[in-house]
């Protein structure tokens, strides 16, 4: 699914429990740490944020938001522009190349 708001406030208040480690789902933080693993790697990458300025090329079939289409492999889409830190953290985030899907 898309980023909405609250899964902003969620990634956002993870991250802040994560800084001053309070942040007790182990679950959660082994996912963001993979997820951080395939972003560091990542084209659409710019400093901590999945830049709007860059375009990436999906890689696997996934709906990103409801509004939309689904995402379909090959199609080229630009970044969020989340801070990647916080949205890591995000327990139903996806990446917008789908590369997040199946962690």
């Amino acid at each position: 699914m898309s980023t909405t708001i609250s899964n902003i406030l969620e990634g956002w208040g993870n991250s802040i429990k994560d800084k001053f480690g309070l942040l007790d789902n182990p679950e959660l933080k082994a996912k963001s740490e993979k997820r951080l693993l395939i972003c560091n790697t990542c084209s659409m990458r710019d400093n901590n944020t999945c830049s709007r300025k860059r375009e990436g090329i999906v890689v696997v079939d996934f709906f990103y938001n409801v509004l939309e289409k689904p995402r379909k492999i090959g199609q080229v889409v630009k970044g969020c522009g989340c801070n990647l830190s916080a949205k890591s953290l995000c327990d139903d985030c996806q990446c917008p190349l789908g590369k997040w899907v199946d962690i």
